[in-house]
C-alpha cells in the first residue's frame, strides 16, 4: 500500500444514471432533431408514467385504457401491470379503473392537483403539484435544483446559509432567504417568515437532515427527500423532481446530459481486457472506503476499473493503526477518493 498512487476525483456534478446495468444507452433522434431517450425503466418516478419512460404524456394514458380494456375483456390477454406497469396507478388506490384514466389526463394537462411519487427512499409520497417555491436543504440537493434552473425560474426561495457553503457553485442563493446556519437543517420560524410563503422542502433521502420533518408536514408543507447523493441515480432524480417542479424540460436535458456520459463510459470500458483493468478502491467522506453496496463501487466498475473491494456494505470505516486495509487482498494501483464538489482553490490545485 506504501505505493499506491492516490487521485482526488473532483465530481461537480455527478452524473451517472440508474441504468446501469444496460448495455448501452439509446438516444433517438426525432423529427423536431432532438434527441428523446427512450429508456423506460421507471426513471421518471411519478404515479401516471405506465409506460416507464421519462416522459408523462398521452401514451401513459393510452397505455392505461388499454390494460384496463384487455383485463376486463379476455383473461387470456391479461396483464400483470402491477408487476410490468407499477406506475401506472394514477391515483394510487390500489386499483386500475377510471379514475386512473381521468387523473392521468389530468396530469397530461399539467393541472394543479396532488400527484404521487416515489421519493430518494423509496416511499410512495404525495406532493402538491406544481411546486412553485421551495426551500432547499442539502447541497447535494441544492445543486440538483441548480441542474433543474429552479433558481432563474424563481422556484427557490430559502436555503441553508452554513458558513462553508460553496461560494462559487452557489453564488446564484447568495441573496435568497436563509432558514439555517446549518447543512442539515430547516428552522421551521426562519421558513415562516419567508415573504409569499413556501411549497415544499426539498432535502437529502438521510434521516440528518430535516429531523423536524414532522412540524413541517403537520404545519402543511409538502417534504420532498431526494437521493441527490447517489451519482447513479442523478438522471432519475433530476426528472423526477424536475416534473414536480413543472421543469421538465431541463430535466430532460440534463438527463440526456447524462446519458451521453454513461455511453461514453461504456464504450471506452468496453475495449479493455480484464488484464487491462487496474485495480482501485475508493474512497468518500474522511476515512471511509466504499463496499460493493456503494454507487460509488458501481461507478468504478462502469468506468472500466477492478475494484477491488469485498464486502456487501456501503462504506467500511479505515482508522489509523489499523490493519484490515493493510492486506494485500487490498493493494491497489489506485485509490480514487470522491468529493462532490470542490472550492476553486482546491479544483485549481487538483488539475
Amino acid at each position: 500500500m506504501a505505493n499506491v498512487k492516490l487521485t482526488v476525483a473532483v465530481v461537480i456534478a455527478v452524473v451517472i444514471v440508474a441504468s446501469i446495468g444496460s448495455a448501452a444507452v439509446l438516444l433517438n433522434k426525432d423529427d423536431d432533431g432532438k434527441y428523446h431517450s427512450k429508456d423506460n425503466t421507471g426513471r421518471l418516478q411519478v404515479y401516471g408514467n405506465a409506460t416507464g419512460d421519462d416522459y408523462l404524456d398521452k401514451d401513459d394514458v393510452n397505455l392505461i385504457r388499454e390494460i384496463i380494456a384487455r383485463n376486463s375483456d379476455n383473461e387470456s390477454d391479461h396483464i400483470d401491470w402491477r408487476k410490468d406497469h407499477p406506475l401506472a396507478d394514477a391515483n394510487c388506490d390500489g386499483e386500475l379503473d377510471a379514475e386512473d384514466v381521468e387523473w392521468a389526463e389530468k396530469m397530461v394537462n399539467r393541472e394543479k392537483m396532488t400527484i404521487h411519487y416515489i421519493n430518494g427512499n423509496n416511499e410512495q409520497k404525495s406532493v402538491k403539484y406544481p411546486i412553485e417555491r421551495s426551500v432547499v436543504v442539502g447541497s447535494n440537493a441544492m445543486l440538483t435544483a441548480n441542474a433543474l434552473g429552479a433558481v432563474t425560474a424563481g422556484k427557490v426561495v430559502g436555503v441553508t446559509g452554513e458558513a462553508s457553503k460553496d461560494g462559487y457553485l452557489f453564488s446564484n442563493v447568495k441573496d435568497i432567504a436563509k432558514v439555517s446556519k446549518s447543512v442539515t437543517t430547516a428552522n421551521f420560524e426562519e421558513v415562516t417568515k419567508i415573504e409569499g410563503g413556501v411549497d415544499a422542502i426539498i432535502t437529502m433521502a438521510s434521516s440528518a437532515y430535516v429531523k423536524n420533518e414532522k412540524t413541517f408536514t403537520d404545519a402543511g408543507y409538502d417534504v420532498v427527500r431526494i437521493s441527490s447523493s447517489d451519482g447513479l441515480a442523478s438522471a432519475s432524480v433530476a426528472l423526477t423532481l424536475g416534473y414536480l417542479y413543472g421543469l421538465e424540460t431541463r430535466a430532460n436535458e440534463y438527463a440526456r446530459f447524462c446519458d451521453k456520459i454513461v455511453k461514453t463510459a461504456q464504450e471506452k470500458a468496453s475495449t479493455l481486457s480484464e488484464s487491462d483493468k487496474v485495480r482501485i478502491l475508493v474512497g468518500t467522506m474522511t476515512n471511509y472506503v466504499s463496499g460493493r453496496a456503494s454507487d460509488y463501487y458501481e461507478l468504478s466498475v462502469l468506468c472500466g476499473g477492478n475494484n477491488i473491494a469485498d464486502w456487501n456494505d456501503v462504506t467500511k470505516r479505515y482508522e489509523e493503526g489499523q490493519e484490515w486495509l493493510k492486506e494485500p487482498k487490498y493493494h491497489a494501483d489506485w485509490f480514487v477518493h470522491f468529493r462532490n464538489y470542490p472550492k476553486p482553490s482546491e479544483f485549481l490545485t487538483t488539475f
